[in-house]
């Protein structure tokens, strides 16, 4: 797989928000990108698994859409994050993207 540009991935990543924005327990969103992959970074609110696995279903639109990106998503959600520090969520370095106008 070729080396993805970071452009390339910040479109991707709003794409993702596009696809989760309307989902009232998503709180933040951030993208990093690696050679090979890009990595998404969802921070929601304390959900069950079935709302984990809402967002999960999401990224199957993108990988219809860019087919050739490989995109891992964590969801970071406090049900299941031990320890649980929300300023520490994203990997230093990661671009966030607004899911919602400030």
């Amino acid at each position: 797989m070729a080396i993805m540009q970071a452009a390339t991935a910040a479109e991707i990543a709003r794409a993702f928000a596009d696809l989760v924005r309307h989902e009232e327990s998503a709180r933040r969103l951030w993208f990093s990108t690696h050679r090979d992959y890009m990595e998404l970074w969802l921070l929601t609110d304390w959900i069950d698994p079935e709302g984990e696995h809402r967002f999960y279903e999401a990224t199957v639109c993108l990988f219809d859409r860019y087919p050739d990106a490989y995109v891992r998503l964590h969801v970071i959600n406090p049900r299941t994050t031990e320890p649980f520090d929300p300023d520490h969520v994203a990997p230093k370095g990661a671009e966030e993207i607004l899911l919602r106008p400030g």
